[in-house]
Parts: structure tokens; sequence; C-alpha cells
């Protein structure tokens, strides 16, 4: 194997595959040090079903060969290592796939101890093995490979000899990216500093977040916008506790906030026709500097800076707050709505402050709201809590509520709903009552909504008796909802 082959220096080209989500295959990128001809071209690639004597499986990285010249390439050298002591390496033989000119494929099977081949390949012949590759013009030549592998390959291109060198990764993978990404923010790459620190951060043996906000820090220096929200997330408790995790610090978290607000709002607005830049709010960063000022973390309690990062201007907020003060049930139900709809996780506890007051006066939204946002509670007391919300609201004519409440109960969890039964109640109490409100919902046309969501009726019907289901039948033909202070065509979703 070649010595020059480790990872490091300014000869590296980069090639990236980035992939749609679950519709392409997992992502790759080849580090190219060396290549004798530039009209020999090599990417990196991936096989869905590898040819059999692959020695990787039936999926998986590979590194594609093209020839762009004038002339055959023809291989007579293919070694492969791993780039770390902790992976594996493919070893041959390789099922190659070759692809003509006139886009048609066939596989060879590689091996430095086969026969030299004649090209083009019989391939009837299914069983011999090639010590020799043969690349004629406009063809390609596919190698599976495992990720981080590096490769030698070498061979003729007509009378001239050709090398080259390199290695796949799997850019995901930190034990794999880090040593590659390392080099290239040595050499003084910001987007490499950047995506550097990003593995730095994920879960593994490689996780470091005091190395993650030393190349934050350089890559904020070096001009990378992402950087700094990223660190300011670190310094906010973004990043979840782990043993070399440093402690929260609010005061550089505001600070880095306040840079980036600054920041974004010197930019100069768009102009044009129909076009105006609206007022900036409900930004991650934003939000989570509006928690800052709201709790007086880091920076003096600020109430009304709070609510301004939250989405609602001094001018609007002010008479808004003092009407809730007042005990006015409409200002406290929008008050809490608005902040519930603008940064709903930073301004949880304001928002849920103003919903329960609301609630507590009767304003069927308000309860619908709270239940919503509670079910999911990690606490089962709040989640307990979220029923008794949605209840409330259910039997107020919230169809919204309703339907919740009958996919709760489903059990058949077809919507991947987790059912859970409440400790002060059976499994057959469950069951009556997810089937009731099933059927009310079922009856429910919601005059805001564009489309209906599915009513789990069958499910229930399955399992409950046909006496049991003629009761709760009955009864939900004669069921009207309580007075609610909003009629209910005016009910909110969330």
């Amino acid at each position: 194997m070649k010595k020059s082959l480790i990872l490091a220096s300014c000869a590296i080209s980069i090639l990236f595959a980035l992939p749609s989500y679950a519709l392409a295959p997992p992502p790759s990128e080849l580090i190219e040090q060396t290549t004798t001809s530039k009209c020999i071209r090599i990417t990196s690639s991936f096989l869905a079903n590898q040819p059999s004597g692959s020695g990787t499986g039936s999926k998986g990285p590979a590194i594609e060969i093209e020839n762009n010249c004038l002339e055959q390439f023809d291989i007579s050298n293919i070694e492969t290592s791993p780039i770390a002591a902790d992976l594996k390496v493919a070893a041959p033989p390789y099922g190659v796939l070759i692809k003509t000119k006139d886009r048609k494929y066939y596989s060879v099977v590689y091996s430095p101890t086969g026969n030299k081949c004649t090209y083009p390949i019989d391939t009837s012949n299914t069983t011999q093995l090639c010590s020799n590759l043969i690349v004629s013009p406009e063809e390609s030549l596919t190698i599976p490979m495992y990720w981080g592998s590096s490769f030698v390959i070498d061979g003729s291109l007509g009378k001239a000899s050709f090398s080259t060198e390199g290695a796949i990764i799997n850019p995901n993978n930190p034990t794999q990216a880090i040593p590659v990404e390392l080099n290239k923010a040595n050499s003084g790459d910001p987007e490499a500093a950047y995506r550097l620190a990003t593995l730095y951060l994920k879960y593994g043996p490689t996780y470091n977040a005091q190395e993650a906000i030393h190349w934050l820090a350089i890559a904020i220096d070096k001009g990378n916008i992402y950087a700094k929200t990223t660190l300011a997330g670190i310094y906010f408790g973004d990043v979840p506790a782990h043993p070399s995790n440093p402690s929260v610090d609010y005061k550089m978290a505001a600070q880095l906030y306040l840079e980036i607000r600054k920041e974004r709002l010197s930019r100069k607005p768009i102009q044009g026709p129909g076009l105006q830049t609206p007022y900036v709010k409900n930004y991650l960063s934003d939000c989570h500097l509006g928690y800052l000022f709201n709790e007086g973390k880091g920076v003096p309690k600020d109430p009304i800076e709070a609510a301004n990062l939250w989405g609602i201007k001094p001018s609007e907020f002010t008479p808004l707050l003092q009407a809730a003060e007042r005990g006015e049930a409409e200002a406290q139900l929008k008050l809490g709505k608005r902040f519930r709809d603008n940064c709903k996780k930073d301004a949880q506890s304001e928002s849920h402050k103003w919903l329960e007051k609301a609630a507590q006066q009767g304003i069927t939204d308000a309860k619908y709201m709270l239940g919503e946002d509670l079910r999911n509670d990690k606490s089962n007391l709040e989640r307990q809590r979220a029923i008794g919300y949605l209840r409330a609201a259910a039997n107020e004519g919230h169809p919204w509520a309703q339907q919740i409440l009958a996919s709760h109960f489903d059990p058949s969890e077809i919507l991947g709903n987790k059912r859970e039964i409440l400790p002060n109640q059976t499994e057959a109490e469950a069951n009556e009552e997810g089937y009731f409100w099933a059927l009310i919902s079922q009856r429910q046309n919601d005059p805001e909504s564009m489309v209906r969501l599915y009513v789990p009726i069958e499910p229930y019907e399955k399992i409950l008796s046909k006496e049991k289901i003629d009761l709760i039948k009955a009864r939900a033909s004669g069921w009207q909802p309580k007075p609610s202070r909003i009629p209910a065509n005016k009910h909110h979703r969330d």
C-alpha cells in the first residue's frame, strides 16, 4: 500500500453525493488525492444490489471510475485498507459492475489470483475470475467498498502508466469523517471547521463539546453564518447533558443571540413590487432570547422585550397585557395563543399561565390548547390533566378535542398514537369513552377544516359487544354540547 495515502493536505479534492431524505441511498464522500490523468473521473457511488462476490453484502458504497479518454484504461492492481484501525475493509474478490457506452451493464469478478481475461467478457461464463479490468472509452466501472476504506488503483492508459489513490467515507459517521474534516479545518476551511464541530456534537465515542466550541469559534471568525447559532445553542442548553458537555452559560448565550439578531436586522430589506420585509419574528434564536429576557437569565428581566422577541410588538403587547391582567378572558386567550403560536416551547410558561386563566373563565379554546400541549408531557400527572382539559373542551363541542380523545383511546393505535388508559379507568371504560367520542367526532363538521381526520370507529366495534355499541350509539345520538363562551364555528384547531 502506498504510504502517501495519509489523509492530509492540499491536494485533496472533494466530491459530495448528498441524497434527498428517504429517496436516495446514504451519503458518501470521496477523498481523491492523486489522479495522473484528468480524463479519468472517479466519484463516489452507491450500489443498491451489488454483484455476487463483492464481499460487502447486497447494498453499500462504491467508487465509480469513468473513462472520458480516447484510450482504454487497463487496471492491473487494486489495493484497499481501512483509514482507521477499528474499521473493516472489503477484500477481493470484488464483484465489479461495468457500464458500456450504450448504457448496458455486466458484472466481472476481480481477483489478483484470477486469469487475465479478454474483453469484452463472455457474460455466459459467470464463474471466471479476472486479474485485470478494462474500461473502454465512454465506459464506467463501479467497485464496491466499505465506508472508511482507502484505495490504490494502478494500471495503464494507452502507453502511459496510471495511478490513483484516495478514500471513501460516510460524512455522517464521526469516526470516519472527523480525521478528514480535521485536515481540511486545519488548512483554513471555515465550512470544514463548522462540519467538524457538528460531528463532535454527535453522541458516541467521539462526542466532545469542548472541541465543538473550539472549532465553532474558528468558523465564526472566518465568517460561517451558522456557527454562531450553533454555539449559542450549546450555551443555551440545546445540546443535551453529557459528561463532556460544558455547563449552560446563559450570559454567553444571550450575548451571541443578541449579536445574531443585530446582524439579521441590519440586513437591507427586500424591495420591489409587492415585496416587503415583514416584522421579524419567530426565529429560533429570537425565541430563545425571549426566554432569557422573560426569565432574567443572562440579561435583565424584561417581559416587554421577551414579548417583542416572541412576535408581539410593544405597542400591541402593553394594552393586551393590561386587559388580561384586568381579567378579560378574551385578552387572556389571545395573549396565551399568540405566545403559543410564535414560540411554543420557549414561551410555554407564559402561554400556559394565560391559557389557564382563560380556561378557568370557561373559554373552550383555552382548555383545548392546554390539553393538546400537555398530552405528550413526560409527567403522568400532566398527561392526566391534559385529558381533563380535552374532556372539558370536547363536552363543550370542540371538534378537535373530540377527535383527539377518540384517537387517544384507540385500541388499534393505527395512527401511531400510544394508547394510554388513565389510572382511575378500566380498559373497558377507556374503550367505551373512546368509542363515544369517535361517534361524536364522526358527525361533527368543523367549518374551519379543509380535511376530515381519521376517526377510529371500526377498532372499537371489533372489541365492544353489540349491546354496548347500541347503548353508546343511543347516548351519542342524544348528546348536546354544554354551553361555551365561544360559538362552535369559532373554535381554533391549535
